[in-house]
Parts: structure tokens; sequence; C-alpha cells
């Protein structure tokens, strides 16, 4: 076996052993042909995980050029596996370097804005049982659908200008009263009486569709909060919408 083959099963075995979330941090701006790779030399459950954190589109693709690559030539893995392991050479000594509270939960905000909502959730909830001041410091730097209660009602009117209402409809259904509330109270007369007529009339949903319409909802509030339209209840006590 040669040597650049052994070194290729020895990297490919060090990057296993990092968490889903690490190794989407060390690839995700790496060429859907070059994930690819990476994946099918994973662990079955791992790579699963770890396509799972990658935007809709991107799995797709990625998939695709999964399923139809029959052989990888040697070269190629060769220099996928160079990337990767300068790229995990930068990542370790990051790691190991003394800890900078701020980039770490802007990055980490950064990697659950691209997950779907219920993965999000789930990693902060994880986080929140080890150390909910951080949890609440990076939910402030996204979104999940249930902090609508949390939002500014200036920053939501505007936001909510931009979701179409039958989108806004369909993310609504099944969610609690007081989301229901702040999202009526954000709303023009008119407009309460359209979604209210349409949530009437909605009938039985499958929960994906509702999961893509509350995460068109959650995009546009995260795009707004980033752009510094809309902001958090608390975010900034000394000052007042006009």
């Amino acid at each position: 076996m040669s040597n650049a083959i052994v070194q290729n099963i020895l990297l490919f075995n060090r990057l296993s052993k990092y968490s889903a979330e690490q190794i989407f941090q060390v690839i995700h701006n790496e060429a859907s042909q070059t994930v690819a790779v990476i994946l099918s030399r994973l662990d079955p459950k791992k790579a699963k995980e770890v396509l799972g954190l990658f935007p809709s589109a991107d799995q797709k693709d990625i998939i695709y050029r999964m399923a139809t690559t029959k052989s990888i030539p040697p070269e190629i893995m060769n220099e996928v596996a160079n990337v990767i392991g300068e790229k995990l050479r930068v990542f370790e000594d990051e790691s190991s370097a003394p800890a900078i509270k701020t980039t770490g939960q802007e990055r980490l905000a950064e990697i659950l804005k691209h997950m779907d909502t219920g993965k999000s959730k789930s990693v902060l909830a994880g986080l929140a049982r080890k150390d909910t001041e951080m949890s609440d410091r990076i939910k402030r730097r996204m979104f999940l659908f249930e902090d609508i209660v949390k939002v500014e009602p200036a920053g939501l009117k505007h936001a909510l200008m931009k979701v179409d209402t039958d989108i806004l409809a369909l993310a609504l259904k099944g969610s609690s009263a007081d989301i229901l509330k702040a999202v009526l109270e954000a709303l023009s007369e008119n407009r309460q009486k359209m979604l209210i007529e349409e949530l009437k009339h909605m009938g039985p949903r499958v929960k994906s569709e509702i999961d893509r319409a509350r995460n068109d909802v959650v995009n546009t509030l995260r795009e707004l909060y980033d752009d510094g339209i809309l902001r958090l209840k608390g975010d900034h006590p000394e000052e007042k919408w006009v």
C-alpha cells in the first residue's frame, strides 16, 4: 500500500472523530464534488448528519454527485486529502488557541443559520443545558420561528410585509397562541382578516410544508436582523422605535 493511500486513510479517520457540526465547519465552503468525495469516505451515519447541515439545494447537488460517481481517481483523492488536511490543520490550530467568545459565537450562529429550524433548535437546546447565557447570546444572532414573540413590534411589522399571506398562514398552522397573537398584532386590520380567513379554510398539511414555510419566515427575520432593521425585545433597552 502506497504512502499516499495510508495518509489518506489516516486523514479521513482523523476527520471522522469530529462532530458533524465541526466537519461541516471545515468543508462547507468546498465545491459539491469535493464534499461528495469527503462524505463518501465517512461513516454513513456521520455522513448523513453532515449532509443534513447543508442547505436543501446543496444537499441535492451533493447527493447527485455521490450517486453518479463510479470511482475516484487516486490523483483526485490525493488533491481532496491535501485540501482537507490543510483545513484541518488550521481548524485544529484555532481550536487549541485561547478562546475568543464573540468570534466563536458568531461562527456558530452562521452555521446554525444554514440549518433548518428543527435542527438549529436542537443544537441550541443542547447548548442551553450546558451554558444558558451563551445559548441566549447566540440566539440573538439568529432566529427560530418561536422567537417571533420576542421581536420588537415595529421590526416584526416590517418583516411580515415581505412574507406572502399564504406562506404566513401555512407557517402559523399548529403554532402557539402567543405566536399567532404576535403576528396578528403586527398586521394591518385588512391583512389580519385575510390571514384569519386563510387559516380557517386551511385543511391538513404535511409537516414538511409547514417547516418550509416557517423557514421562509425565519430567513426574512434573520436577514432584517443582520441589516439592523429588526431587533429582539431587550436588545437595546435604552432605545425606542419611532
